[in-house]
Order: structure tokens, then sequence, then C-alpha cells
């Protein structure tokens, strides 16, 4: 039987996944800081849906690469 992956923080299980959303959440915005700086962001057209779909696509990366099993 799996278990979810969880990481012990402050003596209870936290998901893991809400970590990962964390600092997707952060890496996203570092992107959106560079997309400013190169000028890209003003030619996106639906910017809410690009930066969420960028967030999911990080989230996964960071999940898969920390708790491929």
């Amino acid at each position: 039987m799996s278990m979810a992956p969880s990481i012990p923080m402050f003596g209870s299980f936290f998901p893991a996944w809400l970590l990962c959303l964390l600092g997707a959440v952060v890496l996203t915005m570092i992107l959106r800081g560079l997309f400013v700086a190169v000028g890209l962001d003003d030619v996106l057209r639906w910017k809410v849906a690009v930066y969420v779909s960028m967030m999911l696509i990080v989230n996964y990366i960071i999940l898969s690469l920390v708790f491929n099993s």
C-alpha cells in the first residue's frame, strides 16, 4: 500500500504538494519579473491563464523532482 508523500513538520505530517505549490508560486513570481524585464509580459493576451499554467507546470516539475520514487 502506497502512502501520499508528506513531510513531518512541527510534530505533524504536512502534505508535500502544498510545499511544492508554495515553491511554484515563488518561482512563477520570479519568472514573471523576468518576463516584465524582457518585455514579454506586454504581448501576452491571457496573462492569468499563462501564469496559472506556468505555476502548475513548475509545481509538477518540483513535485516530480523531489518525490520521484
